[in-house]
């Protein structure tokens, strides 16, 4: 009884649902290619295709130093206006350990948004990681203690908890599972950590800002002074941006590179998330644990340019569908004689992103989604979905032609589904009754049972 109903069922499914077609079945085969990083953790990826290319120990968790700092320009765009005037604190200023970077920055000093991220970007000004935390958990405010109390320390002790806790709420919804952030900055801290393959998401992320990206480009960046600055010094302060991979003078310079963020600390080593633009190809390559950014082999940087040069150079895109080449015909089954042939063509192209030495072999499925009359020529009828080494890729399939309905197709399928309607309800009824009768057994044998 049960497989009569599940045959009546696929077949009312494949009259007002789904059609799937199956055909050239292959496999896919590589050979891998000597890549050298000599940085503890790495990771490439292609932007374009949401594709990684390359990666080692790219799950372990490590302290990412002032990679940090992209999660918190990432809050602040989502939560502030470029515009918005933000006041330092005395504790945003003077809690950052001596050996770490600052922009320079002094108690009550009034600087826009944008400032506080050029700076937190570009020099990788820790006090600007601390302002804008504060001012964010403060829920985009200056109602917060500036002075040097007690109170107002542990008032900002409390406003960088709750921003870490956005941060990692944030990190959580990008699928960041191996990270947890204690502060907005990278300042060490042993419980503050993360992987290759997170920060990876979290630049991916960041790029979606075009203001937040355009700051990262930048190589220098200069702020006058302000009101209160003006009062110690007159001269406006002039950065550098650590990343050297954008900086033509540098001997770190790639000339691809784009932006994004370096990070160091003695426990992190020199690490960076950066990003690189090619022939409309975008990649991300994440460094963690490097050991120097010196002019050698090992470096920061070098690992960097090995990646990037790998990616774009040992990959590129073969179309595997042309657009309006003919995928396949199928036969529309309430069409009218002459108009029920209906051909499928692609959209567009599909285009995968393999290796060169890649022999590509397609598993290829078509699956129609509207299977009635009429349609018109130009409708998107279905997809075609295609697998490569496990990845899945999809072209939307259109209507070659009209495709007419027929009264006589439409009456039979309209008496078929009635038919089959009855017949489930009259599966279901006869169900009904043998449990009843059944439950009726059990009763009475249960009462005879009794003494």
């Amino acid at each position: 009884m049960k497989k009569k109903i599940s045959v009546f069922l696929i077949l009312l499914l494949f009259i007002s649902n789904f059609i799937i077609l199956s055909y050239g079945t292959s496999s896919l085969t590589t050979t891998n290619d000597d890549l050298t990083v000599y940085a503890k953790a790495a990771v490439l990826y292609d932007v374009n295709t949401n594709k990684i290319l390359y990666t080692k120990n790219a799950y372990e968790k490590m302290f990412p130093a002032s990679t940090t700092k992209t999660m918190t320009a990432i809050l602040t765009m989502e939560n502030c206006k470029l515009t918005d005037i933000v006041k330092a604190s005395y504790y945003a200023i003077h809690e950052i350990p001596k050996t770490y970077s600052t922009g320079l920055l002094v108690p009550n000093e009034e600087l826009t948004i944008e400032q506080l991220l050029n700076l937190l970007m570009i020099p990788s000004a820790n006090d600007a990681a601390y302002i804008l935390a504060q001012y964010i958990a403060n829920g985009c405010s200056n109602q917060y203690d500036m002075s040097d109390s007690s109170d107002a320390k542990k008032k900002f002790d409390s406003d960088i908890e709750t921003f870490a806790n956005m941060m990692n709420k944030k990190a959580l919804e990008l699928g960041c599972k191996n990270t947890h952030f204690i502060n907005p900055n990278g300042v060490h801290n042993e419980n503050h950590y993360s992987t290759a393959y997170d920060l990876c998401l979290i630049g991916n992320y960041a790029l979606k800002f075009p203001d937040l990206a355009n700051i990262t480009k930048k190589v220098h960046y200069s702020l006058s002074p302000t009101s209160e600055y003006s009062k110690l010094y007159s001269e406006p302060r002039v950065f550098d941006n650590t990343n050297y991979l954008i900086n033509k003078n540098s001997y770190g310079f790639y000339k691809y590179a784009i932006g994004l963020k370096t990070g160091y600390t003695d426990a992190a080593g020199y690490c960076i998330i950066a990003s690189a633009k090619k022939d409309n190809r975008t990649l991300i390559a994440v460094i963690l644990g490097s050991e120097t950014i010196k002019n050698v082999t090992s470096s920061r940087e070098h690992d960097c340019a090995r990646l990037f040069d790998f990616g774009f150079n040992k990959y590129n895109y073969q179309t595997i569908v042309n657009k309006g080449s003919l995928v396949s015909t199928t036969k529309i089954i309430n069409g009218t004689p002459k108009t029920r042939d209906l051909k499928l063509i692609a959209k567009d192209d599909l285009s995968i992103l393999v290796k060169q030495d890649y022999i590509i072999d397609v598993n290829r499925n078509i699956v129609m989604k509207q299977v009635l009359a009429p349609i018109k020529k130009g409708d998107i009828v279905g997809y075609l979905e295609c697998s490569v080494d496990g990845a899945k890729y999809s072209v939307d399939l259109i209507a070659d032609s009209d495709v007419e309905s027929s009264i006589f197709s439409n009456i039979i399928l309209m008496i078929i589904c009635i038919i089959i309607l009855i017949f489930i309800l009259y599966l279901f009824r006869i169900r009904k009754i043998r449990k009843k009768k059944t439950k009726f057994r059990r009763k009475r044998i249960n009462k005879n049972k009794l003494p």
